[in-house]
C-alpha cells in the first residue's frame, strides 16, 4: 500500500471510530476517491496546497459543494 492510500485508510478508520454515519462516510469515500483519481500518482509529499485549491476550484460545482470537498 503507497503511503497516500495509507493515510487515506487511516483517516476513513478513524471517521467510522468516531461513529460518522454510513452516508458520511460513503461520501467521504467517493469524494477522496475523485481526489485521488484526479491528482493522479503523486507522492503526499509532492500535492501542494496550490495544488489542492487549484483542483478544487477546477471542479465543476457550486460553491457550497466545493467546500464539502475542502
Amino acid at each position: 500500500m503507497h503511503r497516500r492510500e495509507a493515510l487515506i485508510a487511516e483517516f476513513r478508520a478513524s471517521k467510522e471510530q468516531d461513529g460518522a454515519s454510513e452516508r458520511y462516510q460513503k461520501d467521504m469515500k467517493n469524494r477522496l476517491q475523485r481526489f485521488e483519481d484526479d491528482l493522479g500518482p503523486k507522492m503526499v509529499a509532492e500535492i501542494r496546497s496550490s495544488s489542492i485549491d487549484d483542483w478544487l476550484r477546477g471542479l465543476t460545482v457550486g460553491a457550497q459543494t466545493r467546500n464539502n470537498f475542502r
